[in-house]
């Protein structure tokens, strides 16, 4: 926990060294604390009294960590004798930002992949990005729709029956694409109790995330008198809220999909009069010392979203316009719901 909190500060470097340094930067820039504490301030208040005595609980067991010397609290702290800060609720949502930013910037590399692909290839480029024929081109299926579905699947694609218009080699690096695309995935499967031997239903969730240190989820049991909530499942670190798990009455599991939830878009300079500058000093661990690196001037928008530090050439910048920065506490406030849903 204390490791995510200070790489969504920015101030991974003053544990990992120079390649935190990068990541550092894009914090900096993204400035996730700052509106965490906004969304904090927002809640409801019975969620942020979760939030609260959650954050207790967690400044407790950090301290008594490092009063017990644990080594990973050791190696990463420079100066001893400084106990690690409270653990506080914007703590909490910005951890929660900053995993919807680690899941979500796959997205990222596809659009600039798609606008490459669009630049190189023009009217021709979008068939390479088109559904047709995959499996999951057809949603949920009633009885009758099944024939019609199979006879879908079983036609070419469009990347399969190729395009004049695209040359023999992007064809067939198309038609490679269809190996991966079929195995991957991410899925619920849910079982009723008139088919289960237990006479229970039954949910199996997989959601196809990759394997990580530190791991992805965190494994939790929460309780609280608000709203009766008893839960158990997978939760992120630091953020008390269960994605896959169940509660006394249901059972809940989450799926990963890619979806467009970022673009950059290209700002003429006269409609940026009014920026925020910044300055930022990113601390690098080096051997036994701190090392200051004083970085070169970032800019954010008035409305506080990041100008990325990209020339165009132009008399204009390049703002990241990313769907996590427009979150709002009416859209964090559903997910604490889920724990005590009967």
């Amino acid at each position: 926990m204390e490791f995510f909190r200070k790489a969504l500060r920015g101030e991974s470097a003053e544990w990992v060294g120079q390649k935190g340094i990068r990541g550092d930067v894009l914090m900096r820039l993204l400035d996730l604390p700052g509106r965490a504490e906004g969304l904090a301030r927002n809640l409801q208040s019975d969620h942020l009294r979760v939030l609260e005595a959650y954050s207790r609980g967690a400044t407790r067991g950090m301290a008594e960590a490092w009063r017990e010397g644990i080594p990973e609290f050791e190696s990463g702290y420079l100066n001893h004798d400084a106990e690690p800060r409270a653990w506080t609720p914007a703590d909490s949502i910005a951890v929660f930002l900053m995993q919807s930013l680690s899941q979500t910037q796959r997205g990222f590399l596809v659009d600039l992949e798609e606008s490459e692909w669009a630049k190189k290839f023009g009217d021709a480029a979008p068939a390479l990005f088109s559904g047709e024929g995959l499996p999951w081109s057809a949603s949920i299926l009633l009885p009758e729709e099944v024939n019609a579905a199979d006879h879908a699947r079983s036609q070419p694609g469009p990347l399969e029956r190729g395009h004049s218009a695209l040359p023999e080699g992007v064809a067939a690096l198309s038609r490679d694409f269809r190996s991966p695309v079929e195995s991957a995935g991410s899925n619920n499967w849910v079982l009723g109790p008139s088919r289960s031997n237990t006479d229970h239903a039954w949910i199996a969730n997989d959601p196809h995330l990759d394997l990580r240190t530190p791991p992805f989820w965190f494994w939790v049991h929460v309780t609280a008198d608000v709203g009766g909530i008893d839960a158990i499942g997978a939760s992120l670190p630091g953020f008390p809220v269960i994605a896959r798990g169940l509660n006394r009455q249901v059972a809940w599991g989450v799926t990963n999909s890619y979806m467009d939830t970022a673009d950059l878009v290209e700002v003429p300079r006269s409609r940026l009069e009014r920026t925020q500058v910044l300055h930022p000093t990113i601390w690098v661990r080096w051997w036994k010392f701190r090392v200051p690196i004083f970085w070169k001037t970032f800019e954010r928008t008035e409305q506080g979203l990041p100008i990325l530090p990209l020339g165009t050439g132009r008399d204009s910048a390049i703002v990241l316009r990313w769907s996590g920065l427009h979150v709002g506490a009416q859209d964090i406030d559903p997910i604490f719901d889920i724990l005590g849903v009967r």
